[in-house]
C-alpha cells in the first residue's frame, strides 16, 4: 500500500499536457461521425472547461495567474464573456463609446478591448481554447428592460438589435478570426429574460435577433470557428436552434439540476443530424448551502460532486464538460462581494482566491481527462444496456438510503463502439452487473480507476502504473452477465469507474 507521502506526491505530479495543440495538430471542427470534437489532423479533442465569465474584471496580473492554474490542472475550456454585459471591467472602461445601453450604434471602446485581447492572449499562450460569449440573452433582445426586476446594465444592449446585433456580431468575429483557439458561445442564457413570464416557446422574435448574432459572427470569422449557445437550467440548445447550420455543437446547463443530465445528453445523442453535446454549467463547488437552488439536497459543493456530474455528463455522450466554482466565476474574493456583483450588478475589481482556484473538485477532474485520452476518443458510444436494469440505480436515491435521501445511486457507462473496452462508472461505489455479451469477443481485463486521484486499486493498494485486478473474463456471444463490487463500503464520496479491455 502506498504511505501517504507516495499517494500525495502521485496526486500532484505534473501533468504532461500539450501546451498548444493548435499548432500541431490544426484547429478544431466536429469529428465525422458528428458526436465529438477532434483537431483538423483527426487527433481527438476533450473540452474540460471552465466558467469564468467575469474574468474581465480581473487585471492582467491575476489573468495571467489564472490561466496558468487552469493549463496545470488540465483544463482545455475556459468561457468568458466578452462584453462584460455592458458593466465595467477591472479599470472601469465598458465596451462600448456613446451613451447606453441601449447603444445606438455599435463603437468599440478599445481600451476595453484590449484587455479582452490580453485574456484571448494569455489563454493562447497557456494552450487553453477560449469561448467567447457576446453577452447574455437579455442584452440581444429585451421588451422588459423597465421592469423592476430588470433594471439598469441588466437590459437590452443595443437600440435597434434586428441590425446592430448583427454588426456587433460580424464585428468580433473579425477581432479574432485569425486567432486559432478561439471558440464561440453565441449568447449566455439565451432565454432570459423571457423566462420570468414563462414563455414556451420562445418569441420568433427572440429568436431571431439571436439568430442575426450568430450571423455576424459567422460573417466575420472567417476562420470558421466551431460556435454553439448557451440555454437556461434544465435545458439544452437542441431545443431552438439544433438544425442551424451555425450551430456546430449543443449545450445544456444542469445547474442546480444534475439529475437533468443523464435525460438532456442522452437526448441530443439521438438526434439527427448528430452533433456533440458539452454540459456547459453545472452546479459550482464552493456554493454555500443557502444558495443552492436544487429541489434536492445534492452536496454540490463537494467535490464529490464536481466529479459524478462530470462523469454522468461524460458517460451518458457529453463531448465535454465545463466545471464551474462559485467565486472564480464571478472572479469575487468572497460570497458577498459575489452576492452585491450579481443581486445589485455592481462591479469590484476582479480577485481570485488562490484557494477556490485550488479547490479539490477542479484538481480532481484532470483525471476524467486522461482517462478519456487515453482511448480513441471518436470511438466512444454511451451504452447504459452494458449494465442490466437493475443496475443502473438513480440519479437521486440509493437503494441503501432511507426514503426522501438524495444522495445518487446513479451508475453509467460507456464503450468503444466496437465493444474492446468499456467505462462504468458507480457514482457511491455500489455494486452493479454487467452485460458482458455486449462487448467484442475474447476476454478482458479488469481494472478500478479511482476518480479522486487518478490511481488504480488492486486489493487494498493504489498504483500510479494501470495494473489489472483480474484477468480472462469472458465477453462476447454466450458471456455470461458479471456482477463487480467497487472498493469500500458504498458511501457518498466514494466513487469508482471500472475499465475493462477485451483482448
Amino acid at each position: 500500500m502506498m504511505n501517504t507521502r507516495t499517494r500525495k506526491n502521485a496526486e500532484r505530479r505534473l501533468p504532461d499536457w500539450e501546451t498548444r495543440p493548435w499548432e500541431k495538430h490544426g484547429k478544431l471542427r466536429v469529428s465525422s461521425d458528428g458526436h465529438f470534437m477532434q483537431h483538423e489532423d483527426g487527433t481527438g479533442f476533450f473540452w474540460l472547461g471552465d466558467t469564468a465569465w467575469h474574468l474581465g474584471r480581473m487585471p492582467p496580473a491575476d489573468i495571467d495567474r489564472y490561466m496558468r492554474n487552469r493549463a496545470q490542472q488540465g483544463f482545455t475550456v475556459t468561457q468568458v464573456i466578452a462584453s462584460l454585459w455592458t458593466l465595467p471591467n477591472y479599470a472601469g472602461e465598458v465596451a462600448f463609446e456613446g451613451d447606453g445601453p441601449p447603444y445606438a450604434e455599435v463603437r468599440f471602446n478599445e481600451t476595453y478591448w484590449a484587455h479582452m485581447d490580453l485574456i484571448v492572449l494569455k489563454a493562447k499562450e497557456n494552450g487553453l481554447h477560449v469561448a467567447l460569449v457576446p453577452f447574455w440573452g437579455r442584452n440581444a433582445d429585451n421588451p422588459f428592460h423597465n421592469a423592476p426586476w430588470n433594471t439598469g446594465l441588466h437590459g437590452q444592449c443595443f437600440a435597434d438589435p434586428d441590425t446592430h446585433n448583427y454588426e456587433f456580431g460580424k464585428a468580433l468575429g473579425a477581432r479574432y478570426a485569425n486567432e486559432p483557439h478561439v471558440l464561440w458561445i453565441v449568447s449566455g442564457e439565451y432565454h432570459t429574460p423571457y423566462y420570468h413570464h414563462k414563455y414556451r416557446p420562445l418569441p420568433q422574435i427572440h429568436i431571431d435577433r439571436l439568430k442575426r448574432l450568430a450571423a455576424g459572427i459567422r460573417a466575420g470569422d472567417t476562420g470558421r470557428h466551431l460556435m454553439t449557445i448557451h440555454p437556461l437550467i434544465f435545458l439544452s440548445s437542441s431545443d431552438d436552434f439544433h438544425h442551424e447550420d451555425w450551430l456546430d455543437f449543443n449545450m445544456i446547463q444542469s445547474h442546480s439540476g444534475s439529475d437533468y443530465i443523464p435525460q438532456l445528453i442522452g437526448g441530443d445523442w439521438e438526434l439527427l443530424p448528430p452533433k456533440p453535446t458539452v454540459n456547459g454549467e453545472p452546479a459550482y463547488e464552493g456554493a454555500r448551502a443557502a444558495e443552492r437552488t436544487s429541489a434536492h439536497t445534492l452536496p454540490f459543493d463537494s467535490a464529490w460532486a464536481q466529479r459524478y456530474q462530470a462523469y454522468w455528463s461524460v458517460f451518458s455522450g457529453a463531448a465535454g464538460f465545463t466545471y464551474g466554482h462559485q467565486l472564480v466565476f464571478g472572479c469575487a474574493v468572497n460570497h458577498e462581494t459575489l452576492h452585491a456583483l450579481l443581486a445589485e450588478w455592481q462591479t469590484f475589481p476582479g480577485t481570485l482566491p488562490q484557494d477556490a482556484l485550488d479547490a479539490p473538485g477542479a484538481a480532481s477532474l484532470q483525471h476524467l481527462r486522461r482517462l478519456i485520452e487515453c482511448k480513441p476518443i471518436q470511438s466512444r458510444i454511451p451504452d447504459q444496456a452494458l449494465l442490466t436494469v437493475n443496475s443502473r440505480g438513480s440519479v437521486c436515491r440509493s437503494y441503501d438510503h432511507e426514503p426522501g435521501s438524495a444522495s445518487p445511486g446513479l451508475r453509467c457507462a460507456t464503450r468503444d463502439r466496437h465493444g474492446k473496452w468499456a467505462f462504468v462508472y458507480s457514482t457511491r461505489g455500489l455494486m452493479f452487473k454487467l452485460v458482458l455479451s455486449r462487448l467484442a469477443n475474447g476476454s478482458a481485463s479488469a481494472f478500478w480507476f479511482n476518480p479522486r486521484n487518478g490511481l488504480w486499486r488492486v486489493g487494498k493498494a493504489e498504483h500510479i502504473e494501470k495494473k489489472p485486478l483480474e484477468t480472462g473474463i469472458p465477453t462476447g456471444t454466450g458471456a455470461a452477465d458479471r456482477y463487480f463490487l467497487p472498493p469500500g463500503e458504498p458511501a457518498d464520496d466514494n466513487d469508482w469507474v471500472l475499465v475493462l479491455e477485451v483482448d
